[in-house]
């Protein structure tokens, strides 16, 4: 065979003459398909769920849930009153007493009101608890300013008067006009019961008292303790002198006093200071 343009010889297999380059076969190879005649594997298509479906397993899967949770707690509730109504009387009126809000006990016509009733909720014991522990910060305040006082001037504010075991209280308003604004922004007044702290200075004018006369606001004695005290009743006072406090809650504590007149003084009860 010879190229029919340059007449140079080739063979059936050529495909371009070897002398001029002309083209000697058409080839049109096929699109997408390899030279060596290898077909192209393509993956097979993964079968997909449309999008509402999904949400229609979800939504559906919910309702389940939420039927099924539903359903237990009427049943839960059902077995609760069953419960309830197969209780004894007795165990009936407890689980009544219980579930009412304490309620301050009636006096029978003729007795005093009782304001500090024996066997209190546990809730009115933390809140006095807490008065108690605001009373001794104040009280710790008011001392502090008075010797920071004392370190300017030699002595403590002088008002009130104790010499002795004779006591001669003021309140602690009257401390105000010493030791504000230099020593203390604003003298604490009252204590988280309403009753006025109370000062007094001593002879030599080198030492002072203060004290909280506790929840019943009673003082419950005439003269300073002469050693440390601990007290375990909430209407015990609260006393601090100098430098220290003389008389103090420690350990659990109690309404000692059964109740009070109008008057403020002690009727009946105990009191363990």
């Amino acid at each position: 065979m010879h190229c029919p343009k340059c007449g140079a010889p080739r063979t059936a297999d050529d495909e371009f003459c070897t002398n001029c380059g002309r083209l000697l076969r058409k080839h049109s190879p096929v699109v997408g398909q390899p030279s060596g005649g290898e077909k192209i594997q393509r993956a097979p298509r993964r079968a997909t769920l449309p999008l509402f479906a999904i949400l229609a397993v979800v939504a559906v899967s919910a309702g389940l849930f939420a039927a099924y949770y539903i359903g237990r707690g009427g049943r839960v509730g059902s077995n609760a009153q069953s419960d309830l109504r197969q209780a004894s009387p007795g165990s009936a009126t407890v689980a009544k007493q219980v579930s009412r809000p304490w309620k301050e006990p009636q006096s029978q016509p003729g007795q005093p009101k009782q304001t500090t009733p024996v066997g209190a909720p546990s809730h009115l014991s933390t809140r006095e608890r807490e008065h108690q522990r605001q009373a001794m910060i104040d009280l710790r305040a008011i001392a502090t300013s008075c010797q920071s006082y004392a370190v300017d001037n030699n002595h403590f504010p002088a008002v009130g008067r104790f010499d002795g075991g004779s006591l001669h209280w003021v309140d602690a308003t009257r401390l105000s006009k010493f030791l504000v604004p230099d020593y203390i922004r604003q003298v604490p007044v009252t204590d988280p019961w309403g009753h006025e702290y109370r000062y007094a200075l001593g002879a030599d004018e080198r030492s002072f008292a203060l004290l909280c006369t506790g929840s019943d606001g009673i003082l419950d004695q005439e003269s300073l303790p002469s050693t440390f005290r601990e007290t375990r009743c909430f209407e015990n006072d609260l006393i601090w002198v100098t430098d220290t406090f003389r008389q103090l809650p420690k350990g659990p504590q109690h309404f000692c006093k059964q109740h009070h007149n109008v008057l403020g003084q002690a009727v009946a009860g105990e009191n363990d200071s």
